[in-house]
C-alpha cells in the first residue's frame, strides 16, 4: 500500500496576511462594537450587532485555518495597528458613526483584497477568504441602505 505523508505548509507571505486579516477583523470588530454603544438609534445598534456576530464567525474560522497551516494566530504586535479613539463618540451623531464605522470597513476591505491578490494561495483558501468578503460586503451594503433611509425620512 502506497501512502504519501504529505502536509502542505502554507507560504510565509500567505500565513502572514491571513494573520494580518485576522488581527484587523479582531480590532475593526472592538470599533463597531465601541461604536454601537455610542448611538442611541436602536436600528443602528442592531446593524452593528449583526456585523459582530458574523464577524466574530469570520474570525473563528481564520484562527481555525491559521492553526491548521501552523501558525500561531495571536496578535503580532508589528501587525497591530493604532485604533481610532472613541472616546468623544457618546454624544456624537448618526452621522459621525457611520462615518466612522466606513473607516474601519475599509481597512477590512484592504485586508481581504491583500489576501486575495496573492497568487499562491491555494483554492479552498482563496474561496473561503471570498465568501467572507461577500458576507461582509453584504453587511456593509445593509449598513449603506440603513443610512440612505435615514437622510429621506
Amino acid at each position: 500500500m502506497y501512502t504519501t505523508n504529505f502536509i502542505y505548509k502554507a507560504p510565509a507571505g500567505v500565513l502572514e496576511s491571513l494573520k494580518k486579516l485576522f488581527t484587523v477583523l479582531q480590532q475593526e470588530g472592538v470599533n463597531f462594537q465601541q461604536a454601537a454603544m455610542a448611538t442611541d438609534n436602536r436600528q443602528l445598534r442592531e446593524t452593528l450587532a449583526q456585523f459582530l456576530q458574523e464577524s466574530k464567525q469570520y474570525i473563528n474560522e481564520l484562527k481555525c485555518q491559521i492553526e491548521s497551516l501552523g501558525g500561531d494566530p495571536e496578535i503580532d504586535s508589528d501587525l497591530s495597528f493604532a485604533t481610532p479613539e472613541v472616546g468623544g463618540l457618546k454624544m456624537a451623531t448618526e452621522k459621525e458613526v457611520y462615518e466612522y464605522c466606513s473607516k474601519c470597513e475599509n481597512r477590512i476591505l484592504v485586508a481581504y483584497r491583500e489576501i486575495l491578490n496573492q497568487s499562491v494561495i491555494l483554492k479552498e483558501l482563496r474561496s473561503m477568504v471570498r465568501y467572507q468578503l461577500n458576507g461582509l460586503l453584504c453587511s456593509f451594503l445593509q449598513f449603506r441602505l440603513l443610512k440612505d433611509s435615514f437622510k429621506r425620512i
